[in-house]
């Protein structure tokens, strides 16, 4: 530690100190301000006809404005706060009459079997090796190379090639889909 540190350390550690001794705060009156609270006269409650603290508004020009604290009420039903996180009424558990009737005619939903997503493959080409086709495709950024039999992306397979197309089975439906390889040459 360089002597500026030392020097900040020492002036923490007077003013810790000075903090722990200090007196405590005196209001402008001499009074100390928890006297201040409980003295008799200094202020009356605020009754529901006086005007709002804060506003401005004072009841006589010499008195302060003083925010009372009333006791915790017992009853429930008096706070308006008990039932801040209460269920709301719309979300109780008995159903009424009437929303019962409503709720028990429910029309089926239209649910149509599942569908393979479409084919997220490009044909980018084709080559042919000895009678052997070989098919180019890009999915994304990633080309594929493809052969009828080989299973691309562990979901789809190629079954056959049928004219201009490419017949794929998208094997989690066991669902046959096509794309096509645009015209021959």
């Amino acid at each position: 530690m360089n002597r500026r540190h030392w020097m900040l350390a020492l002036g923490l550690g007077a003013t810790v100190v000075a903090a722990w001794f200090a007196p405590p705060p005196q209001a402008a009156d001499g009074l100390e301000l928890s006297d201040r609270s409980i003295q008799a006269g200094a202020a009356k409650p605020r009754s529901p006809s006086d005007p709002m603290p804060g506003t401005g508004a004072r009841t006589a020009p010499d008195e302060p404005e003083v925010l009372t604290i009333r006791a915790r009420s017992v009853d429930a039903e008096a706070d308006p706060l008990s039932e801040l996180f209460a269920s709301p009424s719309w979300a109780s558990a008995e159903p009424k009459p009437a929303t019962a009737a409503r709720s028990s005619v429910v029309e089926p939903e239209s649910t149509s079997p599942p569908t393979a997503p479409p084919l997220p493959f490009v044909f980018m080409g084709r080559m042919s090796d000895g009678g052997q086709q070989t098919y180019f495709l890009r999915h994304g950024d990633q080309s594929i190379v493809a052969q009828v039999g080989d299973t691309l992306l562990s979901q789809y397979r190629v079954e056959a090639v049928d004219g201009n197309k490419l017949v794929l089975r998208y094997l989690p439906l066991n669902e046959l889909q096509s794309l096509d390889l645009g015209s021959s040459l």
